[in-house]
């Protein structure tokens, strides 16, 4: 590392060399360098020579640290820029200043020229002439080179995947899973991306079976400009290539009166039946779903707990919805653990569900919510994508069911603790006020305790 001695040394060698004649005539560097001095024999002249030195200096080093790799090379120049803005701060208002800024600023350049390089994508001539010589049609030619390219993407940290592949209210298109670590597009996306179109003008002239002698690349500035019109996956074999599987898994069967399956389904609806999370991005559950009590436009009016009463008003029985989203996502840890409440009462037909395999019908593992004020908030804190998928449509005995698809690694675990007594009060409609003693159940989530109290449990 380079400290501050260092800094003193590399310009101090660069010979300066003041008289005590006066410095009389008008430089252009009057506004910094050269205005500190009352006393100089031609400052602009030592100045240059110095800040030639500097330049020469730092095109040896750039180019003996570009002999690394890559990765590598970058963390050097970043951390060389790093120093030098350090010892730019410690000889603030000093002579020095003026040369270490100079200094660091000859550091920007080849910095971003070498993360342009890292996050290139690329394709290597002999991975393009192996697909060219094997590929039975041009579509499925760029079909592979669109895979290859969209892992590249992951690696470089791209956040811009659009988040609804398809359209939210075409139930006729999802992804299914048979409860393993297979999932399966039912159908595949013939939607053209950015991508597609930028590949197909990029190899409209060259036919399968000849050869190119060059490799393929896509500046990053090209594919950050695509931000939202880039899709992450259209077949199943998509998310195969990229290593992805069934991450969180939970289903119930769905026989709740009328006004909670449309509810639930319509906010299903809304948020998107497939939703991509970039790295990042966060959902909130009542935004999302456009819940607006004023509006009173895309939900039906219906039961809810208020102040330990069941009151009819509008949107009930969304909680069911951010209870069927947080226990599908509860084992997927690239997701961010929500704030939650949980409800004061606890009615098993209503939340009881198969959570990744395992029935699950103890109190503990769901999510209250309340107008804008209570609320549940999800985020992908994982550099990778992830895909959460809501399957239900509203029909009377439908499977109801909430998926994460992301990678092996974010898959974690949830184990029942054990539960306490809980003494509370509990309101009621004729006699007021009563003394109660529910319960709290405490769940271990992904290697972190989390109790729920109620006041009542009711089958």
């Amino acid at each position: 590392m380079i400290r501050r001695w260092l800094v003193l040394l590399l310009l101090s060698s660069l010979v300066w060399s003041f008289s005590h004649q006066a410095f009389a005539q008008t430089s252009v560097y009057e506004d910094s360098f050269c205005a500190h001095y009352s006393y100089s024999v031609d400052c602009y002249a030592y100045r240059k020579n110095a800040e030639t030195k500097i330049s020469t200096f730092v095109d040896l080093y750039v180019k003996k640290i570009k002999q690394q790799p890559w990765t590598q090379a970058l963390t050097n120049l970043r951390n060389m820029h790093d120093q030098l803005e350090t010892a730019l701060q410690y000889y603030k208002n000093t002579h020095w200043s003026f040369l270490i800024q100079f200094f660091a600023d000859q550091f920007i350049e080849p910095i971003a020229q070498l993360e342009e390089e890292i996050s290139a994508l690329r394709l290597d001539a002999a991975f393009i002439n192996q697909q060219l010589s094997t590929a039975t049609s041009k579509d499925a030619f760029v079909w592979i080179l669109r895979r290859m390219l969209i892992s590249q993407l992951i690696t470089n940290g791209f956040d811009g995947f659009a988040q609804r592949p398809f359209a939210s209210s075409d139930a006729s298109w999802m992804i299914t899973t048979d409860k393993s670590s297979e999932v399966r597009v039912s159908s595949p996306i013939f939607a053209q991306d950015a991508l597609d179109r930028y590949l197909a003008d990029a190899w409209a002239s060259v036919e399968l079976w000849t050869t190119v002698d060059v490799e393929f690349t896509i500046p990053p500035r090209l594919y950050k400009q695509r931000k939202g019109n880039v899709f992450l996956f259209k077949t199943t074999e998509d998310l195969q290539a990229l290593w992805y599987q069934l991450v969180s898994h939970r289903e119930r069967t769905n026989n709740d009166d009328a006004y909670r399956r449309t509810n639930i389904a319509q906010a299903f609806d809304q948020i998107g039946h497939v939703r991509v999370l970039n790295p990042g991005d966060e959902i909130s559950y009542m935004q999302d779903s456009n819940f607006d009590p004023y509006q009173e436009e895309l939900y039906e009016y219906g039961f809810a707990i208020f102040n330990d009463e069941e009151i009819e008003d509008y949107g009930w029985g969304l909680c069911g919805g951010s209870t069927a989203i947080y226990q599908g996502i509860v084992t997927n840890r690239s997701l961010s653990r929500p704030a939650l409440r949980n409800h004061s009462k606890w009615y098993h037909h209503l939340y009881n569900a198969t959570i990744d395999g395992q029935w699950i019908d103890t109190p503990g593992i769901d999510s209250t919510i309340y107008s804008n004020s209570l609320d549940l908030r999800m985020k992908n804190i994982s550099q990778h994508p992830i895909i959460l998928v809501l399957n239900y449509e509203g029909w009377t005995g439908e499977s109801e069911e909430v998926f994460t698809i992301g990678y092996a690694s974010d898959k974690w675990s949830i184990t029942y603790v054990g539960s306490r007594p809980y003494h509370a009060s509990l309101s009621t409609k004729w006699w007021g006020s009563k003394k109660v003693v529910g319960q709290c159940h405490t769940w271990n989530i992904n290697g972190e305790n989390r109790e729920s109290c109620y006041k009542e449990i009711k089958s």
